[in-house]
């Protein structure tokens, strides 16, 4: 099947991608994958994650060893080791999220990520459960532990 229409635009704001399921980049920029209505069979996050690491020159990251070994599909690599965010719905409004394993790569999420985030579950009305809450907010938390080390660095 040939997907010729895969949107690699970036887009900054929540009205820009109401009701997509869609990847968060490591700037807080939105990427559409398809409308949360259309069927998986025009595109999904795998093979739009596979795609764009083709589109961008990333493919062969899916032959070094270091990265094999953790991540088996495209969509991992996208996650955990370029940094994206995977959102997605399950149920109505309900959102299943794949965020990166820092544990993986040592990859923590941006602050502009958390936004993007939060600003889109919010324009969309989305339901999260505490689980995401609490993962979301834990990641916050080692962001700005990693923030002040590098602010300790700068004082000495």
């Amino acid at each position: 099947m040939e997907f010729k229409l895969i949107d690699f635009n970036k887009y900054s704001s929540p009205v820009e991608v109401k009701d997509y399921e869609l990847f968060i980049g490591p700037e807080g920029e939105y990427y559409k994958v398809k409308t949360r209505y259309e069927s998986d069979q025009n595109c999904t996050h795998y093979v739009w994650a596979e795609k764009y690491l083709e589109e961008f020159g990333l493919s062969s990251l899916l032959t070094k060893e270091k990265i094999t070994k953790k991540c088996k599909t495209p969509l991992e690599v996208l996650v955990h080791y370029c940094g994206f965010i995977r959102y997605t719905h399950m149920y109505g409004r309900n959102i299943y999220l794949n965020i990166p394993n820092k544990l993986y790569f040592g990859y923590i999420l941006s602050k502009k990520q958390i936004n993007s985030l939060y600003n889109l579950m919010d324009y969309n009305h989305d339901k999260v459960n505490d689980d995401i809450i609490n993962q979301i907010e834990r990641l916050d938390e080692e962001y700005d532990t990693k923030i002040d080390k590098v602010f300790e660095k700068f004082k000495r």
